[in-house]
């Protein structure tokens, strides 16, 4: 293998993607798999346009193709009496995963002018969602944790969202602001704690850090 532009790329989408979801879930060699089993390097180096239908059937494959990816793996257990365990990775972990590989190796490289850059939908997280309800007066958008969101969940945003004449792409994130301060102190830290939020984003040491599988050998 070469190592090109196109696998400079793919590795550092990768990398961004797991930092974005992986506090409290899985490691960055179990969601890099995760990404090499749906057609998202492809999708990425393709230079075919596609419809905001036919993205978003797509993108409902991808979650499924994660999610299912996830369901067989065995998580490490916190202690040797522990009994198996299998990784659940939500819908919303899923579809961030997504978002941040396609943001990273499309949108940012492109500066969001290629076609596709429109159908591809926004990284959905927390401070994003409590932006546009206080911004735009959305209160429905707080009724559940992203991390915690089904399909039915995530695809229910989306659709309100797009009502309220919203477009669901990069630009969307206008609305994410990092000073955006969780409603009622207290109880955000809470939730936050339970659905593993608080933990730091980038920690002192990388454990995890094994990329050994692509090094590249002579052929």
């Amino acid at each position: 293998m070469t190592y090109n532009f196109d696998e400079h790329k793919h590795r550092y989408a990768v990398w961004t993607a797991a930092r974005a979801v992986q506090r409290s879930f899985a490691k960055t060699s179990d969601i890099k798999n995760a990404i090499n089993c749906t057609g998202l390097r492809q999708f990425s180096e393709s230079d075919i346009s596609i419809t905001q239908d036919t993205y978003d059937t797509k993108q409902k494959e991808w979650c499924n193709l994660i999610i299912d990816h996830f369901s067989k793996l065995d998580k490490s257990p916190k202690s040797p009496s522990d009994p198996p365990e299998k990784y659940k990775c939500s819908y919303g972990r899923a579809s961030k995963i997504i978002a941040i590989y396609l943001k990273t190796s499309i949108i940012l490289p492109s500066k969001g002018q290629t076609k596709n850059c429109s159908v591809i939908h926004p990284p959905i997280d927390r401070i994003l969602l409590e932006c546009l309800a206080d911004k735009k007066n959305i209160k429905e958008l707080l009724e559940k944790p992203w991390t915690q969101f089904e399909e039915k969940d995530y695809w229910r945003i989306v659709r309100i969202i797009r009502v309220n004449d919203l477009t669901f792409d990069w630009t969307l994130e206008e609305y994410w602001h990092s000073n955006q301060k969780p409603k009622g102190w207290p109880e955000a830290f809470q939730e936050m704690a339970k659905n593993g939020d608080d933990e730091l984003l980038i920690p002192d040491i990388f454990e995890d850090e094994d990329f050994s599988d692509w090094i590249l050998k002579e052929v």
